[in-house]
Parts: C-alpha cells; sequence; structure tokens
C-alpha cells in the first residue's frame, strides 16, 4: 500500500503575516441571496437516483455542506449506508447539471454590500480574501460565476475538500501556506457567513467569526452562536472595517508583547 507523503513549504520570516488578515467568505446567504431553486437542485437530483418523492419542506440545509445534504437527503429518500456512498457521486454530478441549467434560468443575485466590500478589500494591502463554503469547489464555481465575482476571490475551502465544515478552517490555513506563501495564526483568520455553523466553525478553530443576518438564519439566532461580530448586512462596511483593523492591531500588539515578555 502506498503512503501519501505531504511536503510543508519552508516560510522564511519577510513571508510571515506581521498584520495580514485573511478573510473567508461564504457563500449562500453571504455572498449571494439563498435561493430554494438552487438546493431543489439536489432535492432533484436525489429523487431521480432513489424514485423518491423528497419536498423541499423536509430538511433544512442551512450551514450544512453538499457532501452532508446529500447523505442525509438520500438516508431520509430511504438508502442505506452502502448506498448511500455508492449513490452520492452520481447525486452530485446530476446536481451540478441541475445547478448548472438553472442559474441560466434564473441567475444568483448578489446581496447588497458584497461589491463594496469586496473592492475595499482588495484596495487594502493587508487583507487577503480567499472563500470556506459548504458548497462542493464545483457548485461554488457555477453561483459565483452566476453572480459575477467568480475572479476576486485567491482560493477556495470546500465540501469537496472536507464534508465536516468544522475541519475547512484548518484547511484553508494550510491552503494559504501554499498559495499566498504566507503562515496565519488562528487568531488572523476571519469567517464571515450567515449561519449558526459558519460561526461555530471559525470558534472551535480559534478563529474570528462575523455573523451577517443576510441568509434564512434570524438575527436573534445567529447571535446566539456568539459571533466576535454580528452584522444585519454587509451594507454595514464601516462596522466590518472597524472590526477588521482591531483584528490586525490587536494580533500585531499582541506578539509585540510577547516578543517583549520573552
Amino acid at each position: 500500500m502506498s503512503t501519501k507523503t505531504t511536503v510543508t513549504p519552508a516560510i522564511s520570516p519577510e513571508h510571515e503575516s506581521a498584520d495580514s488578515i485573511l478573510i473567508l467568505f461564504d457563500i449562500d446567504g453571504t455572498l449571494v441571496a439563498d435561493q430554494p431553486l438552487t438546493k431543489q437542485c439536489l432535492i432533484d437530483s436525489i429523487n431521480l437516483t432513489m424514485g423518491s418523492s423528497l419536498r423541499l419542506s423536509q430538511y433544512s440545509f442551512d450551514g450544512r455542506t453538499d457532501h452532508q445534504n446529500g447523505r442525509a437527503l438520500l438516508r431520509l429518500a430511504g438508502a442505506d449506508p452502502e448506498c448511500i456512498e455508492e449513490s452520492l457521486p452520481l447525486v452530485l454530478e446530476d446536481y451540478f447539471a441541475n445547478l448548472h441549467q438553472a442559474l441560466k434560468i434564473t441567475p444568483s443575485n448578489l446581496l447588497p454590500g458584497v461589491v463594496d466590500v469586496l473592492d475595499r478589500l482588495d484596495s487594502e494591502d493587508q487583507y487577503r480574501v480567499a472563500l470556506l463554503t459548504g458548497n462542493s469547489e464545483r457548485s461554488a464555481a457555477l453561483k459565483l460565476a452566476s453572480a459575477a465575482i467568480a475572479g476576486r476571490f485567491e482560493f477556495g475551502v470546500y465540501s469537496s475538500d472536507s464534508s465536516d465544515r468544522y475541519a475547512l478552517p484548518a484547511i484553508a490555513q494550510k491552503r494559504a501556506l501554499w498559495t499566498l506563501e504566507r503562515a496565519y495564526d488562528c487568531r488572523q483568520i476571519v469567517v464571515i457567513g450567515d449561519t449558526v455553523h459558519d460561526v461555530g466553525c471559525a470558534r472551535a478553530f480559534g478563529a474570528l467569526s462575523v455573523g451577517v443576518a443576510t441568509g434564512p438564519v434570524p438575527l436573534s439566532v445567529l447571535s446566539s452562536a456568539h459571533p466576535d461580530l454580528l452584522l444585519p448586512s454587509l451594507t454595514a462596511e464601516g462596522s466590518l472595517f472597524q472590526f477588521l483593523e482591531g483584528a490586525s492591531n490587536g494580533f500585531r500588539s499582541g506578539n509585540e508583547q510577547a516578543h517583549q515578555d520573552y
């Protein structure tokens, strides 16, 4: 049996990110409006594969990954564990095809404030922008292309990297090392999303979290997850950038104090 060796690239001192912040955006409900139509595409794929008649009202997608949703829906349709694992790749392939066609008819709608926030992040050198999403890489690409923001992110981590959203921040940290040649401490990573799972995966990793109440999760429920910053939408640009600047300054000051103590 062959084993795969992972080699971590060496990072020189000048590649360390003393005051840089890595910002990881969710997609649905955060960048683009949450659309029942896109969820129905996966339901339709399950029903085609299993001969079932599941309805959208029978299941909550909020904050779960494509792979988690696919497995849960197959289970709901009556599949046993072996059937679930055999059927999931076929279901996802059909889902991507359905989604591609659906987005031609009803394109993704950007949420208010998204373009202004992305433009400002692009204009300020201390911020690097990427994705952390429950979408598979292919479904993410389709949704972002439909909304005309596909080129705005330096990399992404997806359900196709891990079906467990709570594993994705660590993957993002490693991918930043390879892609950006920057080593980010968890306190330099900010996850922005619209569900308690976006907030929860950040908190579990030790990263900062920004909850935006632009998805199906009410503001009061999102607040109960205790994000580091809670916004009604990304139109609250001033509050967001004040928070990001504080995160950058706070990490730099903490490092300077640690060096003094040492």
